[in-house]
């Protein structure tokens, strides 16, 4: 017997504690109840709340949850997310920077888009400032709520505003006095739609509710109720003397409901005449819909061919031929096609000259490449003497090791020095030899990413860097390296860089590059970058100088680049409050001197150029500071002019690896001190005629340095 069931398709709630909370019964009215009892048997109501979760945690719950809710046949017709009440929070365990949060919501909802799912989104609501012991923040909530609304423009989906809708329940508009938030002088307080200061009462989830039905019947017509069919006929219309045909046959379907049915699997006899898709029901739900009658009497035919076609027999007897071969008389590859095994002269380079680049690696780059062991490595290379994915790897790594400390070694077999680029061909040379791309290693994943290195220090080299980054990056997923699962332990270090650089987000590193020109920042999102990065950064004992310096000088990088974005956006006022002041860069560059003085500089100079670029970001954005207001202003002892020499003199004992951007920095120190405190690298033949404050800072070779560091971080990261 044929038995059927009903898959019924549903809308489904994503989001936080807010979300989960919207069963509860406790509140006399409360929004899924409410939205079931408006969609009985016509839609089912899902509820996916999480506790304490924020959009870190949904864009990887987000297919997973999306999975499983179709998983039995039904269609998922409307998505409605809601996150950002813990993602504003400032708490370590719960806050994710604005930026971050922007591009999670776009995430989530270009998943939405991809899967066809209908979606809307919703942002945070005003929190009450004075339960929340300075967690929290309602203006903070505000900033939040504009961001997904951005989003949700970008996108064309429909946003709800449940910000500006508590206020507006309470007579007031932005502008006035703000109930709950500190030191608003207000009669009026938030009780009546806040339970603890957060989460809604009743009346705060009946303002979600109307909002909501409202949303949906103004973007999504298709889903008011009035327009879905009702689950089965009404009992009136059930003919009990024929219950399959009256609860079944007579019955127009309607797309949200689905008819499953056990065996048999196939098509029936109308929709096999007509060639269509058939669900395989008993009736079928095409047959239902034009009142035909659901047969399935037609006999199966045997389905695959019937014979061994001559093109087959062809191929398996050329199979066969081969397999019979002696081992002498198997045909060789032709030229230009990767053998399996290596050539018999795999090493041309002594493992002696070999273990004193590692040595230098060990010493002075370990510490921001803590990659390898060179003991483990040289104890591979030279037991595995016949494995040229190892001696590969160990010349890829020499190679990045002497291009980064601009070093040559001795190979007395040779009777001359050996640079980074001899080390790089033997690497290609010996890759050459076998097929490196499978089976995928992590000595794999290491040897592209060493090339890279390598590669991004050449000038005019930037394609083949591009080409081995992304060459690594597709080994690494491959292997599994984008799976937290698979990391036995984290660096501190490296999280923190980690932290910096996630904190202003992808929207403030690409308004730097030529594609981004167009994309604007608030002056409050500004504002919370700026709040963010001055706070002090994990800094345990067992984390060596050269990292540190990476993190310190990283820091005060993105704290300049803020700043130059604020003069650019029109943020910056000469008697503007701290962050927005045109003095500003004398904060961060006292505090980059302050946190780089302790240094040595092979320190320094270990990072390669990227280094002296953050550090020239730095110099200039006090330069430009001073040119822009050259008064002296500020109550401080030490004064602009007198920080930018002594930063310039630091630049000074460092190495000159971007000859360019120290010229440009020591015209501008020439203007502001009559005397360059910076050494040219080239004498100047003529002088550039002056441009504007703004083309300066965003031109074409800016734009390029800065969006290669951070496009290079986060190819890594």
């Amino acid at each position: 017997m044929n038995v059927a069931k009903v898959t019924v398709d549903k809308i489904l709630l994503f989001g936080d504690s807010i979300t989960e909370q919207s069963y509860n019964q406790e509140y006399g009215f409360n929004l899924a109840p409410a939205l079931q009892h408006e969609y009985f048997r016509k839609l089912q109501v899902v509820v996916r709340g999480y506790g304490g979760y924020n959009t870190e945690h949904a864009r990887y719950i987000l297919n997973p949850t999306l999975d499983t809710e179709a998983a039995g046949g039904s269609k998922i017709r409307l998505l409605v997310v809601f996150f950002g009440t813990n993602d504003s929070a400032q708490n370590a365990l719960q806050h994710v920077p604005l930026g971050r949060y922007a591009e999670n919501v776009h995430l989530l909802a270009t998943e939405a888009a991809r899967r066809k799912v209908p979606i809307i989104l919703v942002g945070p609501a005003l929190v009450d400032e004075h339960k929340m012991d300075g967690d929290r923040a309602t203006m903070t909530n505000l900033a939040y709520s504009n961001a997904v609304g951005k989003v949700a423009r970008e996108l064309e989906v429909p946003f709800i505003d449940l910000w500006h809708a508590f206020l507006e329940s309470k007579g007031l508009k932005e502008g006035d006095p703000i109930p709950g938030k500190l030191g608003e002088t207000t009669n009026q307080n938030l009780d009546d739609l806040l339970t603890d200061g957060v989460h809604f009462s009743g009346k705060g989830y009946r303002i979600w509710y109307d909002l909501l039905r409202e949303t949906i019947r103004k973007e999504y017509p298709e889903l008011r109720t009035e327009n879905l069919a009702t689950i089965l006929p009404h009992i009136s219309d059930v003919d009990n003397s024929d219950l399959p045909a009256s609860l079944w046959r007579d019955v127009k379907v309607a797309e949200h409901i689905t008819v499953l049915t056990m065996s048999p699997k196939r098509a029936c006899d109308c929709c096999n005449i007509r060639k269509i898709k058939c669900e395989g029901g008993l009736p079928c739900g095409r047959c239902m819909a034009n009142g035909l009658a659901c047969t399935y009497l037609r006999e199966r035919r045997r389905s695959g061919p019937r014979h061994l076609r001559q093109a087959s027999m062809k191929i398996w007897k050329e199979q066969m031929a081969l397999t019979q071969l002696k081992p002498d008389e198997l045909p060789m590859s032709p030229p230009g096609v990767y053998q399996a095994s290596p050539a018999a002269d795999l090493q041309q380079i002594p493992t002696s000259v070999i273990r004193n680049v590692l040595s230098m690696y060990k010493e002075s780059l370990y510490g921001i490449w803590p990659l390898l062991a060179t003991d483990d490595l040289i104890l591979r290379l030279e037991s595995q003497t016949s494995d040229p994915t190892i001696y590969a790897l160990t010349t890829a790594l020499c190679g990045a090791t002497l291009s980064n400390m601009s070093r040559t070694v001795m190979d007395e077999s040779r009777q001359g020095a050996l640079d980074a680029e001899a080390f790089i061909k033997e690497c290609r040379r010996v890759r050459g030899t076998y097929d490196y791309m499978e089976p995928v290693t992590l000595d794999t994943v290491l040897t592209s990413y060493f090339l890279h290195i390598f590669y991004g220090r050449q000038a005019s080299r930037e394609q083949m860097a591009a080409f081995y980054i992304r060459e690594a990056i597709t080994f690494a997923h491959m292997f599994g390296m984008h799976l937290e699962d698979t990391y036995a332990r984290y660096f501190t270090g490296f999280l923190n860089l980690v932290t910096l650089f996630s904190t202003p987000g992808r929207d403030f590193f690409g308004r730097w590059t030529s594609q981004g020109s167009n994309v604007t920042m608030s002056r409050d999102q500004l504002l919370l970058i700026q709040h963010a990065l001055q706070r002090p950064l994990e800094n345990p004992s067992y984390i060596n100088d050269i990292q540190m310096v990476d993190i310190v000088v990283s820091q005060h990088w993105i704290r300049s680049l803020a700043w130059k974005l604020s003069v650019i956006s029109g943020y910056v006022m000469p008697n503007g409050k701290r962050e927005m002041n045109v003095e500003y860069p004398l904060e961060i560059a006292q505090h980059a001197l302050r946190g780089v003085s302790q240094f040595s500089p092979a320190a320094f100079e270990v990072h390669g150029p990227g280094m002296e670029v953050k550090m020239y970001e730095i110099a200039t954005a006090l330069a430009d500071s001073i040119l822009c207001k050259p008064e002296e202003q500020s109550c401080l002892l030490v004064g602009r002019k007198d920080t930018l020499k002594s930063l310039t003199n630091f630049m000074s004992s460092l190495q000159v690896m971007n000859p360019g951007l120290r010229d440009v920095l020591a015209q501008k120190v020439e203007v502001i001190l009559d005397s360059s405190s910076i050494p040219k690298s080239l004498e100047l033949i003529e002088e550039d005629s002056p441009s504007s404050f703004e083309e300066d800072l965003l031109s074409t070779d800016f734009q390029l340095v800065n969006s290669m560091l951070y496009n290079d971080f986060l190819d890594l990261a």
